[in-house]
């Protein structure tokens, strides 16, 4: 290539000892590292798969990232209110928190195939958010107290977001659980959207209620001190 000669460096992985990953590493970190200094005309890089995943990384980052602000948008479009979509996004990371937790138990690295899991479990996590704070300014609008409408909508929506959740992660368990090639290559999506949607789901029926108290009643105290009158 470009009038110089290539070799390329290829190996089968037993996934069951170690990963392409580490092996990448300790290939460029150890050995390439230690014989560099010896041949300075040499450059090494890192083609076929982690070549691909480093490629799409940060554009998958950027779209997601545009994503999330696009779906931020019309949430403050339909609940006419800028703080509420924060607080029904603010379950996202928990989600992605789990996604990590069930790779690590389960001894997966975080691959290309794991952000796209990613990516589906922040929708979940979005929808079953919605749904509970669509039911919180409902009870609101009744004229019940924050608490109560908080409590209310809580137990009302309760039974509804575990059957999603439960229902999401037996749809992937048979992949998580099947052995065989084909399936190791769709687990770390699975992994990631049902153990992740799991542990979001707990975090979710603690955190957004504990958080739309605190975003209606900081509402409230601000709307009270602005139609309070001013002494001269």
């Amino acid at each position: 290539m470009n009038g110089q000669s290539v070799t390329a460096l290829r190996a089968d992985v037993d996934n069951r000892i170690t990963t392409g990953g580490q092996v990448t590493r300790k290939v460029l970190n150890e050995s390439w590292a230690a014989m560099s200094s010896q041949y300075p005309d040499v450059q090494v890089t890192v083609g076929g798969d982690q070549a691909e995943q480093e490629r799409v990384k940060p554009s998958m980052a950027r779209n997601f990232l545009l994503s999330l602000f696009a779906v931020y948008a019309l949430l403050a479009l339909v609940f006419s209110s800028y703080s509420q979509p924060l607080v029904i996004m603010a379950i996202i990371p928990f989600g992605l928190t789990g996604a990590v937790l069930g790779h690590v138990m389960l001894g997966l690295d975080l691959t290309l195939l794991s952000l796209f899991g990613l990516i589906g479990l922040s929708g979940v996590v979005i929808n079953d958010s919605l749904l509970l704070m669509e039911f919180i300014n409902r009870f609101r609008e009744e004229g019940q107290e924050i608490e109560q409408a908080v409590l209310k909508a809580t137990l009302q929506r309760f039974r509804a977001i575990v059957l999603t959740s439960l229902t999401t992660f037996l749809g992937v368990t048979p992949i998580i659980l099947e052995t065989s090639v084909q399936a190791k290559f769709l687990k770390p999506t699975a992994v990631s959207l049902g153990i992740g949607i799991l542990f979001a789901t707990i975090i979710l029926l603690f955190l957004l209620p504990a958080l739309a108290v605190l975003q209606l009643k900081l509402k409230a105290r601000l709307s009270n001190d602005k139609s309070a009158p001013t002494s001269e």
